[in-house]
Formats: C-alpha cells, structure tokens, sequence
C-alpha cells in the first residue's frame, strides 16, 4: 500500500482533502469517488499526489534523533542530513548523467553545435557553403523537392505510377493522389 495526498474541488470549493492509502492512483481515484458518494467526477477537479513514505520515514528518523540528541554539544542538523539523504538517492541517476554528456563530448557533439526543437522559433536558414557538391539528383530532390513537371512528363509516357514513384523517389500513395487531383490520366 501506498499513501497518496488527495485534494478536489468543485465550484472552486475544495470538497475532499484527505491522506489515502491505496496500491495505485487509479485505486485512490475509486476512493475519491466512493468517499463523495458520486458515480463519476465530472465537474471534479482533483489532484491525487504520491506521498513517498520512505523520504517521510527518513524525515522522521532524522527529527527524532534530533531530539533524542538535544544538547549543546550533540545538536543535528537536519537539513544537512535530509540533503545528505537526497544526494545519496540521486547519485546513480547524477553518475549516469555524466557518463551521457562525457559520451556526448567524446562524439564530437558540442552543447553549441546541439540543436533543440522550438515550435515557436523560426527555422535558420542553412549556410551559404552547404551547397550540393557533383551532380547528385537525390540530394538536390531532398533540399528543392521533386520536380513534378518532371514526374507528370514520366508517368504520361508509361503510365505506370509504381515505376514512376520508384524512379522519383516519392511515395505512391502522393503520386496517386496528384495524379487524380491534378487529372494528368486524361
């Protein structure tokens, strides 16, 4: 069993804010329902928190001996101690962090050269020197997109849209749909 903090309004009147002991926050969802006697909780805003109760047995622990060892000279300092605590919890998960970014720096990937998506950001442009270097079709159809005046001049020749696709490199399912939309069978 686990101890989950559960709190939930309706109307902006908190209607439930008890300590629930359930194996699961579906299980503590259910009590919720049971305690307020309702079918469903629509209408219910409602947050259900997980208490880690070993963090909490550990707070208890240090606060006890804190007062069992009350004195000028025998004083404990819990906060240093409850830091203590989390820093040991947290020093596999801090160790595989810097096996990642040690990892990271010796591919050659540098935090400057990463890049990271942002919806709200306008794409850069590529550089100047990123020109296509020979006479490379695929590469030049992958930055321009393909030539469809190109595409349709092919298929009218075979009327084959497999082999048209397969030779322009785009997906069949595209080239049918142009080839109805625009009416290039006609």
């Amino acid at each position: 069993m686990r101890l989950f903090k559960v709190l939930a309004s309706r109307g902006g009147r908190i209607v439930f804010d008890e300590r629930v002991r359930a194996n699961c926050p579906r299980e503590a969802r259910a009590k919720l329902k049971e305690r307020l006697r309702a079918e469903s909780l629509v209408g219910i805003v409602y947050s259900i928190t997980e208490i880690p109760l070993e963090i909490l047995r550990e707070i208890v622990d240090a606060r006890a001996a804190e007062l069992a060892l009350r004195g000028p000279r025998r004083r404990v300092d819990v906060p240093r101690l409850l830091d203590a605590a989390v820093e040991h919890r947290l020093a596999p998960l801090t160790a595989r962090v810097e096996a990642l970014e040690a990892a990271r720096g010796r591919t050659g990937a540098s935090a400057q050269g990463a890049h990271r998506f942002d919806a709200f950001t306008p794409p850069t442009p590529a550089p100047a020197n990123a020109a296509i270097t020979g006479d490379n079709a695929a590469q030049r159809r992958a930055i321009t997109g393909p030539n469809w005046r190109e595409i349709r001049a092919h298929y009218r020749r075979t009327r084959s849209p497999k082999q048209t696709a397969a030779l322009f490199d785009v997906p069949l399912n595209t080239l049918k749909a142009r080839i109805r939309r625009e009416g290039w069978s006609r």
